[in-house]
């Protein structure tokens, strides 16, 4: 059993000396409410203090941004940091999560000028480490493009691992046999398993 309560008041001398990981760890704890009660604004600060030296830290205070949690939501916060987490990490071993908020953030144009292209790219690396709602991404992208075959293999990828907005899509291509062979029954499973 861990006791918490030393490991909170540990973290919290050793973030006001400027400790670092200490700052990341209960900032961490303050983000999740791991047995202390959650404070975004605490963690905000505590993962402010982290984010320059700690890639993890720059990643959760960017979300914190983007969703206006602890702080006013700004896309250009949100950028600014998620962006910082994936420059410093090689993209061979990057977080698949912070690329996936790269590649939303260039399509959508949040914070960033719009880019088709370099989302693609962000999404597609995100996908290759097992992030499923890039897959989901990468089938609308091929989808809008006109590349129903390449948009179902993606829609496939992402509805096997549960992500429903997949599941209906991948259930609508059966149903209108759109880059597959049209096959009510997968169809209707695949809408039922959606919701």
């Amino acid at each position: 059993v861990q006791d918490y309560g030393k490991a909170v008041e540990y973290y919290t001398k050793s973030a006001d000396a400027q400790n670092s990981k200490a700052s990341y760890e209960l900032g961490l704890m303050y983000y999740k409410g791991d047995e202390i009660a959650k404070d975004y604004g605490k963690a905000k600060v505590l993962l402010e203090k982290a984010a320059y030296s700690i890639d993890s830290a720059a990643f959760i205070l960017g979300v914190m941004h983007y969703h206006g949690m602890g702080t006013p939501q700004s896309y250009t916060e949100a950028y600014k940091w998620i962006s910082k987490s994936v420059k410093s990490d090689t993209r061979e071993k990057g977080n698949a999560d912070a690329e996936a908020y790269m590649g939303s953030m260039y399509y959508n144009g949040h914070g960033c000028t719009a880019n088709k292209l370099e989302a693609m790219q962000w999404f597609r690396m995100s996908a290759s480490k097992g992030n499923h709602y890039s897959e989901h991404s990468l089938g609308v992208f091929y989808q809008n493009d006109g590349m129903v075959e390449e948009a179902f293999k993606w829609y496939e990828r992402a509805a096997k691992s549960g992500i429903s907005p997949a599941m209906l899509e991948l259930g609508k291509m059966y149903y209108e046999g759109t880059g597959v062979a049209k096959d009510l029954s997968l169809s209707a499973y695949w809408i039922e398993k959606a919701y």
